[in-house]
């Protein structure tokens, strides 16, 4: 709603640099602030695909198993990186 950049997750800041984050599951992810809109874009894009190829991993897998139980995905950011972890209760 207040992203004036063009491109969800990147947001134009008064001082003319970008700042980056995804969010999941409710949570917020900062990803950093970059000077140019595309290496801001790249960054986005590089944060989904670990999110969803992640996701899609895990409950492909969960699938494999016969898809019982219940299947929990989470995300987390441990400095730079994210880690992302399933499980089945």
């Amino acid at each position: 709603r207040d992203n004036t950049s063009g491109f969800r997750g990147v947001f134009r800041m008064k001082n003319g640099r970008y700042r980056v984050s995804i969010g999941f599951k409710k949570q917020r992810f900062y990803l950093g602030t970059y000077k140019e809109f595309e290496e801001a874009v790249q960054v986005r894009l590089e944060a989904e695909k670990i999110i969803n190829e992640g996701f899609l991993e895990a409950y492909y897998q969960w699938q494999e198993q016969g898809g019982e139980g219940t299947f929990h995905f989470n995300v987390e950011k441990e400095g730079q990186e994210f880690k992302v972890t399933s499980e089945i209760s």
